[in-house]
């Protein structure tokens, strides 16, 4: 082989300018394809917290709801000795109003 039929790899390629505009554009979609995929997901994420919360915490349904409800209807309504403190009893709330507008009535 003959060193002169030898062709520069470079000058077999065909040589043309990149299109700036494209990659400019191209950049710039990516940049709002991801804003938007960013919003919405956490979009999404708030929606389904806000869900999740009005279905656990606001729901009456609930049995915790419902056996607090219960247990302190009973604490109101009914009379018996505190937990903390054994040596003193507690009177329904009722009674309770009854006795003070008694007392300010003296």
């Amino acid at each position: 082989m003959n060193e002169n039929s030898k062709t520069d790899p470079l000058t077999e390629y065909k040589q043309r300018d990149i299109s700036v505009v494209k990659i400019i554009l191209v950049g710039v979609l990516s940049v709002l394809l991801l804003a938007v995929i960013v919003i919405a997901g956490s979009q999404y994420y708030i929606w389904h917290k806000e869900r999740i919360y009005a279905e656990t915490v606001l729901n009456s349904d609930s049995p915790k709801l419902i056996a607090l409800h219960t247990r302190e209807e009973a604490l109101l309504t009914q009379t018996g000795r505190l937990e903390s403190d054994p040596t003193h009893y507690r009177i329904p709330i009722a009674r309770a109003k009854e006795l003070v507008v008694r007392e300010a009535q003296r």
